[in-house]
Parts: C-alpha cells; structure tokens; sequence
C-alpha cells in the first residue's frame, strides 16, 4: 500500500515561518504515475491551488497497515512541490 500525504502551507510576508494548516492522507493500493499524483493533489486541493495561494507539498510513503486499519511502518519514497 502507499500514502499520499498533502501538506498546504501558507508563507505569509509577516511571519519568519510557513504556518502548515491543512494535511490529508490518501491511501493507495498502487503507486500512480508522477502526473496522476498532481492531478490527485489539485482535486483534493483546489481551494489551495487556485484560490489562496498556499503552496503544495506531496509525499509518498510505502506502508503497511494492519487489519485494523493502523499504519504500522512507513517509508517516505518521494517528495513532490506541486506550486
């Protein structure tokens, strides 16, 4: 299995750093193609891409998850700026 984790951040001019105010997981049973994975990202995050103008961090980790559902161990395989 693979997790897509979306993490939206907004860099405001007034601050030193990025505040990080949306994350989503997306569990995959494949690993899609690099393309698929932006289209993914802008579907589940349109509100960010187009309107507020926070950017868009992509990672993909390979999972194991158990029968209840817990991921049990991850490894990240790929990181993703989409904007």
């Amino acid at each position: 299995m693979y997790i897509l984790k979306i993490n939206i951040t907004e860099k405001s001019e007034y601050s030193l750093e990025a505040d990080l105010f949306y994350t989503q997981n997306i569990t995959m049973i494949r690993y899609p193609a690099k393309d698929d994975i932006v289209k993914i990202a802008k579907k589940h995050c349109n509100f960010a891409y187009y309107g507020l103008g926070a950017e868009i961090e992509l990672e993909i980790y390979s999972a194991n998850i158990d029968t209840d559902g817990v991921i049990t161990e991850n490894e990240l395989i790929e990181k993703i700026e989409v904007n």
